[in-house]
């Protein structure tokens, strides 16, 4: 959402004419990624890391991915209320993008994208499954402790 453009001239209205404000091709980011790849020589860690839009499909994966965690772990929500809180809290985002952080700004300045939204709902449970793993081992240490 940060940070802000110059809102200053016609910049409303020639982002109202060059850019699609809602894109809802669900894989997206996935054909943007291997055509990246296509384009500058193949699979290798300079187009890996250069790729701007695989940093962004994985940072918005690793972004909810510690409150699927914490909601499992300490409060032991389950895989389902995980997910409909990751795509919740992700649609807000999304909404807050594509109004303009809800009508403060005078025109929407970032794009509404379904792929952030299904990144953002699978990094959220993800969290919830590594989430598992201390609680897993837990109940097995305590189980062989009692049987000792």
């Amino acid at each position: 959402v940060l940070p802000l453009p110059d809102f200053t001239g016609a910049y409303c209205e020639q982002r109202a004419r060059y850019f699609a404000l809602v894109r809802l091709e669900p894989f997206n980011s996935m054909q943007s990624i291997i055509n990246y790849v296509k384009w500058n020589g193949g699979l290798s860690l300079g187009t890996t890391l250069g790729n701007r839009q695989l940093w962004q499909v994985g940072l918005n994966f690793l972004m909810l991915a510690p409150a699927g965690f914490l909601l499992r772990a300490l409060w032991r929500v389950n895989w389902w209320q995980v997910l409909l809180l990751g795509i919740g809290f992700s649609l807000f985002l999304e909404l807050t993008q594509l109004t303009g952080i809800w009508f403060i700004a005078p025109c929407p300045y970032r794009v509404f994208d379904v792929a952030d939204l299904m990144a953002n709902s699978s990094g959220a449970l993800f969290g919830w499954l590594v989430g598992g793993i201390p609680i897993f081992y837990h109940i097995l240490k305590r189980g062989l402790t009692e049987e000792a």
